[in-house]
């Protein structure tokens, strides 16, 4: 299984190796990809989701909106990935 996670970090390529290091991932296994609308994404084989859920979490409790995602295909991962972060970001999460 293949996990992504898509993210518009202020701090460009900085933030992957934030990830590698702060979240243990493994440099060897991560893809780290600059997209032309400036979103990051990062795939990486995964056993268990726990990883990318957690580093999600990390980027979110951070104040970077993050979308993840998890496929066969790194193409399917980074799909999900990227839907989730375009709602994330458009959503309308005030409560007045």
């Amino acid at each position: 299984m293949i996990g992504c996670l898509a993210l518009y970090p202020e701090q460009g390529t900085d933030m992957a190796e934030w990830l590698v290091n702060g979240m243990r991932m493994d440099s060897a296994e991560l893809t780290v990809k600059q997209e032309q609308e400036g979103a990051l994404t990062v795939m990486l084989p995964v056993k268990t989701k726990t990883v990318v859920w957690q580093a999600a979490l990390e980027l979110e409790c951070a104040g970077i909106a993050a979308g993840y995602g998890f496929g066969e295909t790194a193409w399917e991962a980074s799909q999900i990935a990227h839907e989730l972060l375009s709602r994330r970001i458009h959503a309308d999460l005030s409560f007045t």
